[in-house]
């Protein structure tokens, strides 16, 4: 069942609260300042899908609700994040942070793609 998108207010993730990713153009450019890498080079390449990327996307998707959180603070969440039954090791936690920004990056993406485009004026 697909889950519904509930853009202006984000997807929930649950951390140390249930908290909401969201993706704008400025988080996205804060991404890119922190990681100095372009948001598609991070998520094209397996190679630069590391702890330091996952932990940069997890904090600028919610730098808009919790604009004084630091990236260290948002690597901190990821320990609090649930796991799969039987397996509590950090490999679980990021799996789930992982799945859940990338529904809040494609849900950001979708938002996008559903305005109207812009009429010339004639």
């Amino acid at each position: 069942m697909a889950e519904a998108i509930p853009i202006p207010s984000g997807i929930e993730i649950k951390l140390d609260h249930p908290r909401r990713l969201k993706y704008s153009w400025n988080s996205l450019c804060e991404f890119e300042r922190q990681m100095g890498m372009a948001v598609g080079e991070a998520l094209g390449d397996e190679k630069n899908l590391g702890c330091n990327t996952l932990r940069a996307l997890l904090w600028a998707g919610l730098i808009w609700e919790s604009p004084t959180l630091t990236p260290d603070e948002a690597g901190d969440l990821i320990d609090l994040a649930p796991h799969a039954e039987g397996d509590a090791g950090i490999e679980s936690r990021a799996t789930y942070v992982m799945a859940r920004v990338m529904l809040a990056f494609n849900a950001s993406q979708g938002q996008a793609k559903k305005k109207e485009p812009v009429k010339k004026a004639g």
